[in-house]
């Protein structure tokens, strides 16, 4: 897709700077990392707590990066953009990490490009870590389904955009430009 397809179509902006997400989200992701940790606590009582800090911190920063390198592949491969339309770096207002497509996509194509971290470095890690009963996995798992908070945003914010829309994920912001089917 290209800017031309976008003619034709009327604009909606769902994008939201980081630093201005409703309340709720950010009570969502507390709670999103406190009960994923005590489950594996219910769980796994005798193992909670066995974490080397800085070895802990250092692969957390790694999974951080491989949360916006899945956004990057999934979107590559749902919507089809080259490679060279993809552009990674750090918010400077929020320090937030982020993977910006620079070419509009299918809204379908950017739901499964915007959910796919949550699942990848999130959930299913801390499935193994309850199978394998990994704290520090469990630990780390529960704080990358916590800051996916802004991914799951973007999803509620596109509830109601029909499946012919496409979307331009925003430059700056969490989110993106919507591009409606004129009626």
């Amino acid at each position: 897709m290209t800017q031309s397809d976008l003619t034709n179509r009327r604009e909606v902006d769902l994008s939201v700077p980081i630093i201005r997400l409703p309340v709720w989200v950010w009570i969502l992701s507390v709670v999103l990392l406190i009960l994923p940790l005590l489950a594996f606590g219910l769980l796994h009582p005798t193992t909670l707590g066995n974490w080397r800090s800085i070895e802990t911190i250092l692969y957390l920063i790694l999974l951080v990066i491989a949360h916006e390198i899945v956004h990057a592949v999934a979107w590559k491969f749902a919507s089809g953009l080259p490679w060279s339309r993809f552009s990674f770096g750090i918010d400077k207002k929020s320090l937030s990490p982020y993977c910006h497509a620079e070419a509009p996509m299918e809204v379908r194509a950017y739901r499964i490009g915007a959910g796919a971290p949550l699942v990848v470095v999130g959930i299913l890690p801390y499935v193994v870590a309850l199978l394998t009963a990994d704290s520090r996995l469990a630990l780390l798992s529960a704080a990358l389904i916590s800051a996916a908070v802004g991914d799951i945003y973007v999803l509620w914010s596109l509830r109601g955009v029909p499946d012919g829309a496409l979307c331009l994920d925003h430059p700056s912001q969490a989110g993106c430009i919507v591009y409606l089917p004129e009626a």
